[in-house]
């Protein structure tokens, strides 16, 4: 179009006058111009008027002139109809402008404006016939389109569109299985206000069904079925809300799926659903789900996962109903029911503390000392520590929590012990007793599985404390985390002499791994030492340091190349 008359106000205002033309661009301005087709210079449109009228112009690259078959044209003059007609050409023209001067796409665009609907439609279909997934998708588009589509016929669409039984392991092949199924899942979408909600909803059913039978031969461990079911959740919500079941129906039939064979398909039940269940569909969705609890039993001690099954969805719903209005009691009474081992006691034990309910709280822990009671439960006691502080029982704390201490040596147990033998006016040299415990399980435990955990903890606890002198020999004795390691040549790096070993030896056991990532964590612990390191002393060490690892580690080509990108 850009080769045709440029349209300009000017040259209508001459061809149909002022008020034609005040008219004619209310007209356009309104959208009364039905149709345009193009034929060479010739244009024909239809225009909304008083009635529909026909407008023919003829359009070159040095005029523009037509007329109208309306009672103020009579097939000659050039009438307001005309001008509404010329301001829409003039629109596409301007747009067609901007698009030349764009990229790539804008100016493939503009040369397909110019091209008559016939030849577009054409070279459209070509290009669907060439390919399957775009071949279905238009397909399916015109049907719907021309009222061809029923249920049944899209129903052999979901079947083509899934097929089952393909064994598809490759990234790449799985991702092009899924292709034409979120298609499918997009037009459902699209026509689903066309059908009747109940059965679109047995059409969505189908195809996740479909989907999940896929999936047997199928690994999409990609996740590329994931866009498809969430246009299908989506579409299954919207169409649940113009259901004009009864509330009964819709209730009964969330519960299905709900507790169904398919469940993990389907968005959550009830909170995705509340528009279409209402209040009093809501309101009997939990009566319901409260009258299948009621008939449970309680689980028994040790009972199998099988056994808890039937309950696990069940508590799953209600629970979320009670935390919704921060119900803790209704959560506890629910989580009574199910209670079988030693971690769903403990949670008991926690949140009748969580409630104040100290005797119930002691009940619980009670029975988690029963379950394999020749074994230390740490999370237990920690659970009896907390509820002996809340009952300020302070020296009773500090003994449960040494015990704790005793067992874990964790560094975190030992502020506690701290804190509570404030607490507890208790006047014992716990840094004493702590150090003493350590050093008997460094001595005791070398060889055994776990043994190598006790060095780094006495390492943690003299840290701690800054005895950096004990410190270093328990460094000089044992092996020793990196990261501890680490610390430790920062805390004593005003001591050059004793520091620098520490970093040599941390420097060369990541060297040593042989990785990159190893390498690149070295150089930055070399740089970071080169930005904090200020006095005189500390900076001699540095350069030898360089030639020892330049050294050692000559072989390791990466490691040498990015050191001296950094040392030069």
């Amino acid at each position: 179009m850009n080769d045709k008359f440029q349209i300009s106000h000017e040259h209508l205002i001459k061809l149909a006058g002022k008020a034609a033309f005040n008219r004619g661009m209310n007209y356009f301005m309104a959208g009364n111009v039905l149709s345009i087709k193009q034929k060479a210079n010739r244009i024909s449109a239809d225009v909304d008027g008083t009635e529909i009228y026909r407008v023919t112009l003829k359009w070159t690259h040095n005029q523009l002139d037509g007329a109208c078959d309306c009672p103020a044209s009579e097939g000659f003059d050039f009438c307001k109809h005309c001008v509404a007609v010329a301001l829409t050409l003039q629109e596409t023209q301007l747009e067609q402008v901007k698009l030349v001067q764009g990229g790539t796409e804008n100016r493939i665009k503009a040369y397909l404006l110019k091209q008559d609907r016939e030849k577009l439609a054409d070279w459209l279909l070509e290009l669907i016939e060439s390919e399957s997934v775009l071949l279905q998708e238009w397909s399916m588009r015109a049907d719907n389109d021309l009222g061809l589509l029923d249920t049944k016929a899209i129903k052999k669409r979901i079947t083509a569109a899934i097929p089952y039984n393909r064994n598809l392991y490759r990234y790449s092949q799985v991702r092009n299985y899924f292709v034409p199924v979120e298609i499918m899942a997009d037009q459902l979408e699209e026509m689903a206000d066309q059908l009747a909600a109940d059965e679109i909803l047995k059409l969505i059913d189908y195809a996740l069904q479909r989907i999940d039978r896929a999936l047997e031969t199928i690994d999409d461990s990609g996740g590329f079925r994931e866009a498809a079911i969430e246009v299908l959740q989506i579409t299954h919500i919207n169409t649940c809300n113009r259901l004009d079941w009864a509330k009964k129906k819709i209730t009964n039939y969330l519960l299905d799926l709900a507790f169904g064979d398919y469940q993990d398909l389907y968005p959550e039940i009830p909170s995705s659903y509340t528009e279409a269940l209402g209040e009093n569909g809501i309101k009997l969705f939990y009566e319901v789900i409260q009258a299948r609890w009621q008939k449970l039993p309680p689980l028994k001690e040790g009972a199998a996962y099988s056994e808890q099954a039937p309950y696990l969805q069940l508590q799953y719903i209600l629970e979320d109903q009670a935390s919704l209005i921060d119900d803790d009691n209704a959560i506890i009474l629910l989580r009574e029911k199910t209670a079988c081992n030693l971690h769903d006691y403990q949670d008991l034990a926690e949140r009748c503390l969580k409630i104040a309910d100290y005797k119930a709280s002691e009940k619980w822990l009670t029975k988690c000392r029963k379950i394999n009671k020749h074994e230390y439960h740490s999370g237990t006691e920690r659970i009896q520590i907390k509820l002996l502080i809340t009952q300020e029982l302070w020296t009773d704390a500090l003994e449960q929590q040494w015990m704790l201490y005793t067992h874990n040596s964790q560094l975190d147990d030992y502020h506690i012990i701290l804190k509570l033998s404030e607490k507890a006016g208790d006047r014992s040299d716990w840094r004493k007793k702590a150090e003493q415990l350590l050093k008997q399980k460094v001595q005791a435990n070398p060889g055994k599985l776990w043994s190598h955990l006790w060095p780094d903890k006495l390492l943690e606890f003299y840290l701690y404390h800054e005895a950096y002198e004990k410190a270093l020999a328990v460094v000089e004795k044992e092996k020793i985390e990196l990261n501890l390691l680490l610390k430790l040549a920062w805390s004593i790096s005003n001591q050059p002499e004793k520091a620098f070993p520490l970093f040599q030896r941390v420097l060369e056991s990541l060297i040593g791994q042989t990785n990159n990532n190893a390498y690149h964590q070295a150089i930055d612990i070399l740089k970071e030492m080169a930005d904090k390191f200020k006095t005189k002393q500390q900076k001699q060490y540095m350069p030898e340091l360089l030639t020892q690892l330049r050294q050692k580690f000559r072989a390791k080509r990466n490691f040498i190349k990015w050191l001296n990108e950094e040392f030069n």
